[in-house]
């Protein structure tokens, strides 16, 4: 198996870092060994839900949200050291063009927030749907040591739980966390969630079944987890949880062990360095969110507080999304299967 970047063969797919004893591991086994880590969270997660009864009933964590997002955000800034589109470091052209590409997202749901936040919304939380299943999706056939393709029920079935299925299963929490952006957006936003949810459990079914067939026994545990979890645990427990243990953590490591892998190799100080930047901005931009919300002006630049957050949401999560969608299609195009 091996990759091509400019006509030149490198390394095989699974890159080997240039130090350290510990990441001398190829990347399926890394991959392997963060999945049985996030596993044993997310279970332990929803024991605990389980046993506390006082948790039992539905009891909401935002603290446990809020720590997620500072710990995990940063996640996205290995992005950056990635050879976008097998081009390299960013510059000129290439890096005019990324830019581009970033804004017109941010743009999109901008100009959709404007005639209507309902859509705006909708369109962050579908992105999301689309960027946690196809992580997932991806770092399961890369651990297998296949090239980071998927298909449409591989990407439902991962990342349709944590944000179709968790909304279905707690509409007044939902309905709670949705009015601070805007009254009346969680009753907008029922109908269409409940049929994604719907496709969503379609999906979950098609993949564990097809999983089971394949005997591809790991794949089918790691979707019934996720299920699992976004059942037991409230939407921000649960958001919590998955995002700090689950993909932030397994977004590190697959691409971090790749960005290893370029001709231009970075320590882990350059990756901390990186992070602690990513952690400050998250939390300003968490001030800005929180400033917005209590705003006393009942619009700003003809936006509400809430259209605003959703434009923030967007810009945080659109080029985030982008920029690995790129990457794993440039990685699977130049990548042969064992």
């Amino acid at each position: 198996m091996s990759v091509r970047q400019s006509g030149e063969p490198v390394s095989a797919a699974v890159p080997v870092p240039a130090r350290g004893p510990s990441s001398q591991r190829p990347l399926p086994v890394l991959l392997g060994q963060v999945t049985w880590l996030s596993l044993a969270v997310v279970t332990l997660a929803v024991a605990v839900y389980l046993a506390v009864p006082t948790l039992r009933g539905g009891h909401d964590l935002p603290e446990l949200a809020v720590l997620a997002l500072l710990f995990g955000t940063p996640h996205g800034t290995v992005d950056h050291l990635l050879p976008q589109s097998g081009e390299g470091p960013l510059h000129g052209r290439a890096l005019v063009r990324t830019v581009g590409l970033h804004l017109a997202g941010v743009a999109v749901i901008t100009a959709a927030t404007l005639v209507m936040p309902v859509i705006g919304l909708g369109l962050v939380i579908a992105v999301s749907a689309v960027h946690f299943g196809s992580s997932d999706a991806a770092l399961a056939r890369e651990r297998r040591g296949l090239p980071p393709r998927w298909g449409t029920v591989a990407v439902l079935a991962y990342g349709g739980p944590l944000a179709f299925v968790s909304f279905a299963r707690w509409p007044e929490h939902v309905r709670r966390l949705f009015e601070v952006i805007s009254p009346g957006l969680a009753r907008e936003l029922r109908g269409p969630i409940l049929v994604a949810a719907a496709a969503t459990l379609v999906a979950v079914c098609l993949f564990v079944v097809g999983a089971v067939r394949r005997r591809q026994w790991l794949d089918a545990v790691e979707v019934s987890a996720l299920l699992a979890l976004v059942l037991v645990l409230p939407p921000l427990a649960a958001f919590g949880v998955y995002f700090a243990a689950w993909h932030s953590l397994r977004q590190y490591v697959r691409l971090y062990a790749d960005a290893r892998g370029t001709p231009s190799p970075f320590t882990a100080a350059d990756l901390v360095r990186t992070m602690a930047v990513a952690t400050a901005a998250t939390v300003v931009l968490g001030a800005v969110a929180v400033v917005l919300l209590r705003a006393k002006s009942e619009a700003l630049l003809h936006f509400g507080p809430g259209d605003w957050l959703i434009v923030l949401l967007a810009a945080v999560i659109v080029p985030h999304t982008i920029a690995v969608l790129r990457y794993d299609r440039w990685k699977a195009a130049h990548t042969s299967d064992i």
